[in-house]
């Protein structure tokens, strides 16, 4: 609207402000401050108001617009509780046999504390965590992670655990380079330099062009790994770009998928390229070529059901791997209650393994 809107109303402050998610204050102050660029200015006559306890230190960033002394203030909060980024956490996932023979060669950088080893869901083996709360050691936890293997030496069994990173280009071909040079896709030794080694794959965001990909996919390809590339993904705001329609007609959700689906011809099985496509979304692009893996987020916490899966996956269903985490940690800090919630999502998707 020309000007901007007169007033906005901003309502169930409770529900954006009690989701069990570690980022929902910083997430509704976002919403909240998106919404109110939109309304004019006060002098004009503009106004805001917001359905929500004025006491609540989310509510008072908003009305003073001071978004600093928010994040300032939930700093402080998860400091005083260990949780990130007042903390630096490893994770480790693999048999239960492989994950301990890692632990006792791992020299953890003193303050750190170890947290598990917890069960995974069965027949996936077991995950450990480390929590390091000194800044000035940030990468204490990773570096005694990756060097862990070299000092148990060639007799210790591998770690059979999988591990995905995520990174998003910023600035074309050039920036694609930078990301294949930090992330140096391989699952191989973990001890091979200060990079995200032993990765089965990384989610890459194509939004400079497909093309700018081009060195993450070939050092990719050159060392067995994969990608996942954004094609349609949950965020609502992110329909303004892959919605939109390109000159032959297309979506651009739908050319990402194809340009993957060109990256996995001639593949035996599946290509290594695949594409994030949302499971809280109202249709797909149309996936039936891509002949790649499908990661489908989005599931539990944000809406996106097994049903929702099933329905957007169509024919692809032996592609399609989902990505529950929240739905599962909110479970917590009960382990019984976390092995609970894991055995439910493992239940709801077990048309998966038909």
């Amino acid at each position: 609207m020309p000007g901007g809107y007169g007033a906005a109303l901003l309502l169930d402050g409770w529900a954006l402000l009690g989701r069990a998610d570690l980022r929902a204050a910083e997430e509704t102050l976002r919403r909240w401050m998106t919404a109110s660029t939109l309304v004019r200015s006060h002098r004009d006559g503009g106004q805001v108001v917001v359905v929500a306890d004025s006491g609540i230190p989310t509510v008072q960033a908003l009305v003073r617009w001071d978004p600093v002394w928010h994040a300032r203030a939930q700093l402080a909060e998860r400091a005083e509780v260990g949780f990130p980024p007042a903390v630096h956490l490893a994770a480790v996932d693999g048999t239960a046999v492989s994950v301990t023979d890692l632990l006792d060669a791992t020299v953890l950088p003193d303050g750190a504390e170890l947290l598990g080893p917890v069960p995974l869901p069965p027949g996936s083996g077991c995950r450990s965590r480390a929590t390091n709360p000194n800044p000035t050691t940030s990468s204490g936890c990773s570096s005694g992670c990756r060097a862990a293997p070299a000092r148990a030496g060639p007799g210790a069994r591998r770690c059979a655990g999988r591990a995905q990173c995520e990174t998003h280009a910023g600035a074309g071909a050039g920036a694609g380079r930078s990301v294949a040079d930090r992330l140096a896709v391989r699952p191989g030794d973990l001890a091979d330099g200060p990079r995200c080694s032993n990765g089965d794959a990384v989610t890459v965001s194509p939004y400079l062009g497909f093309g700018s990909l081009n060195p993450v996919l070939e050092l990719a390809e050159r060392n067995h790994g994969g990608l996942f590339v954004l094609a349609a993904t949950s965020n609502p705001e992110g329909a303004q770009v892959q919605r939109s329609v390109t000159a032959d007609g297309r979506s651009v959700a739908q050319t990402m998928v194809d340009e993957a689906a060109a990256r996995n011809a001639g593949a035996e099985v599946l290509g290594s390229v695949g594409v994030v496509v949302g499971a809280t979304l109202a249709d797909a692009p149309d996936l039936s070529g891509l002949h790649g893996p499908i990661l489908m987020p989005g599931v539990g916490a944000q809406g996106g059901t097994a049903d929702d899966v099933r329905r957007l996956a169509g024919d692809c269903l032996h592609a399609v791997v989902p990505n529950v985490s929240r739905e599962v940690l909110r479970a917590g800090p009960s382990v019984a209650a976390l092995q609970e919630a894991v055995s439910r999502s493992v239940d709801s998707f077990a048309f998966l393994q038909a």
